[in-house]
């Protein structure tokens, strides 16, 4: 996924580089957490994303996004987001929201789940160089 690197932010620990680095997606500013990777001050730069998730039950997962949204919404920390997206795959779960997608794990290996959309708790955003 191609984003743009708005901000580098060391301060955690600079000596291995863990901070947070701030992108713009599809005209939005995000901030993630990242360590021992390296970016280009500004541009573009290819990522993925991984997350630490938070505790939904299931029928907040399911039932949590009936407007059809595709976005990262903040929610409190500075890496935290409630995640309105998509499932585009499962084996594993894999959803859309919005130009991120992660990596939901084995919540299931139904099918049917596949252009449902959901609500996540993502208690941290992570981002690294891609390769």
């Amino acid at each position: 996924m191609l984003v743009r690197i708005v901000e580098l932010d060391w301060s955690l620990a600079p000596e291995i580089l863990e901070g947070t680095v701030t992108f713009e997606l599809n005209g939005k500013a995000y901030h993630a957490f990242s360590c021992l990777h390296e970016y280009p001050s500004s541009g573009l730069c290819d990522v993925e994303f991984d997350h630490i998730d938070g505790d939904l039950a299931w029928a907040d997962v399911f039932n949590g996004n009936v407007d059809h949204r595709l976005e990262l919404v903040p929610s409190g920390g500075l890496w935290s987001y409630q995640g309105f997206g998509r499932v585009v795959g499962v084996r594993p779960v894999i959803a859309d929201f919005g130009g991120v997608r992660l990596k939901l794990g084995t919540l299931t290996d139904d099918e049917s789940v596949v252009g449902e959309y959901i609500l996540w708790d993502i208690s941290r955003l992570d981002i690294s160089p891609k390769g």
